[in-house]
């Protein structure tokens, strides 16, 4: 059963190669992450669009729960409604310190066993947005996924235009953005 999930993730992760792309070297601006105030409910505003989890679905969410501080360990919940079936999706995780990243804000996430994946704080104010990438080496770039979490359903356009800017100032290519839908929300 391990063999045939590490086989299900090897497939998605490598068909996101012609997604988004994480520049050869990632400038993280957020440093030192303050989990205390990372914590709490978090609206997702955009996504990769080969990020699938939460494919057919609005209202995403990711909840955060410190679950011990030394060392870090968090717990992720992260949610949404299906737009056909108008029920409720969870799926449960959970975040580590990365270990080889000190000094940044970087994570490392499982959903699936142990099978942890990189989940980086690119940006982040903590009381309004949060810009997080995971970078996954690839063929010619690195293959990433991008999103954009917000404290509220959603974020003013402007905002958000600008808070995609910034991703592309950085060098990340987020041509293929999908933007949440967070209206009809309970």
């Amino acid at each position: 059963m391990q063999l045939l999930i590490s086989l299900v993730i090897g497939v998605v992760l490598l068909s996101g190669v012609e997604g988004s792309k994480c520049p050869s070297v990632v400038t993280p601006m957020c440093h030192k992450l303050n989990a205390a105030a990372y914590k709490g409910l978090w609206y997702e505003q955009t996504h990769s669009k080969d990020f699938i989890w939460d494919f057919g679905c609005k209202c995403t969410t990711a909840d955060y729960t410190i679950k011990s501080t030394d060392p870090l360990l968090i717990s992720v919940n992260n949610s949404c409604t299906g737009k056909k079936s108008g029920k409720r999706i969870i799926n449960i995780g959970k975040a580590k310190a990365n270990a080889t990243a000190s000094g940044e804000c970087a994570l490392e996430v499982a959903f699936y066993g142990n099978f942890y994946g990189p989940y980086l704080v690119l940006d982040t104010d903590y009381k309004t947005y949060s810009i997080v990438v995971s970078c996954l080496p690839g063929l010619e770039n690195y293959v990433s996924d991008i999103w954009i979490l917000a404290r509220q359903r959603q974020l003013p356009k402007p905002k958000l235009n600008m808070l995609i800017s910034k991703l592309k100032t950085m060098g990340f290519d987020y041509s293929d953005v999908v933007y949440t839908e967070q209206t009809g929300c309970q």
